[in-house]
């Protein structure tokens, strides 16, 4: 449970259920019971670091996306844009956009977060992470004409990915505790 609600859930307990408190009620990686909880991980082992040894109730699925409909097109707008000229480059912002949008918007965004950064890059799927305190125009520029050479690299790593299907590994799992 979340400990923002731990005071509430207290409350509810004692009061209308007449529970008394649960050792340990605030840990959202423990069951009830005291025991460990299973934890989903919706990333890919392919992008973490050699030598992690989880316990058994953590499970790194993949990550979580869902298929495209079936019989889905792009707009005629997005298919026009794609067809346009040279390969459009995305950049991530990831959940870490920083604190002074103004200036992310001028230099365009920080790379991307910069664990996931770091782990692409050693994947050999992108060029180093730019850290949004150093960013400048000209090294963001940099890192875009690196990160072309590393499309062969990173289409490897994505069709490992995408091969893992973290959605459905990660419902099995939830449907395998019921």
């Amino acid at each position: 449970m979340l400990r923002s609600f731990g005071g509430i859930a207290d409350r509810l307990r004692a009061e209308r259920l007449k529970l008394p408190r649960r050792r340990g009620r605030h840990d959202f990686l423990r069951r009830p019971d005291g025991g460990p909880a299973t934890v989903l991980q919706g990333f890919s082992a392919h992008v973490l670091p050699d030598g992690l040894d989880y316990p058994p109730w953590v499970h790194t699925t993949g990550f979580w996306s869902l298929p495209a409909p079936p019989g889905w097109t792009p707009s005629p707008e997005l298919a026009s844009f794609l067809a346009a000229g040279d390969r459009p480059v995305y950049i991530g912002f990831g959940s870490m956009a920083g604190n002074d949008p103004e200036r992310v918007g001028r230099v365009v965004a920080e790379a991307d977060q910069p664990f996931w950064a770091a782990r692409m890059h050693a994947a050999g799927a992108a060029p180093p992470p730019q850290p949004q305190r150093r960013l400048t125009a000209e090294g963001l520029a940099a890192a875009l004409r690196q990160a072309l050479d590393l499309e062969e690299s990173a289409g490897r790593l994505g069709h490992l990915i995408r091969a893992e299907d973290g959605a459905r590994r990660a419902v099995k799992i939830l449907e395998a505790l019921a």
